[in-house]
């Protein structure tokens, strides 16, 4: 009993450091502690795997900016940025499906999810996760606004949700 209680300190502690970390901007250290606190129960932490895949997404959209800053001023485009990124999206596309397999009615797995493969350029699928968070919460304006910024794409999944609802 002793060790669960400090396992569960353990677990309430380093995702409150991760979670103040992400709120400073510190992502990669906050990912360091969602994985700690992951190695100390992730069967109960959808949570901290949207976390962590938010914290690797912005990693990713960080590298993808230093390539893009060093493309500017190079004439040749470097390719250890465009990896970095694309690691870290693989990450957060990971984590975001960890986070629906344990808990697939949370909303923000989906979200992340979709935002992950937004980035990998998977729109079909971006916008297939963007419909089931929108589904799971229906207010979710986050979530609405990213559906409408791949309008084209997400229109027919959207017309066909909005169907299915309508006949039920």
């Amino acid at each position: 009993a002793l060790k669960a209680l400090i396992a569960s300190d353990g677990l309430a502690s380093c995702g409150a450091q991760g979670n103040e970390a992400l709120k400073a901007d510190e992502y990669q250290q906050a990912a360091v502690f969602y994985t700690e606190a992951l190695t100390l129960d992730g069967s109960k932490a959808p949570m901290l795997y949207s976390n962590r895949a938010e914290c690797f997404l912005r990693l990713g959209r960080s590298a993808r900016a230093h390539e893009d800053a060093l493309d500017a001023s190079l004439s040749a485009p470097l390719i250890a940025p465009l990896i970095a990124s694309l690691i870290r999206y693989a990450q957060a596309r990971e984590d975001a499906l960890e986070c629906i397999r344990l808990e697939p009615k949370f909303a923000e797995g989906h979200f992340q999810l979709a935002i992950a493969l937004q980035a990998e350029e998977d729109p079909a699928g971006a916008c297939a996760a963007f419909t089931k968070a929108l589904a799971l919460e229906p207010g979710n304006k986050v979530v609405a606004a990213g559906i409408f910024r791949m309008w084209r794409v997400c229109k027919p999944s959207v017309m066909l949700a909005v169907q299915r609802s309508h006949a039920s």
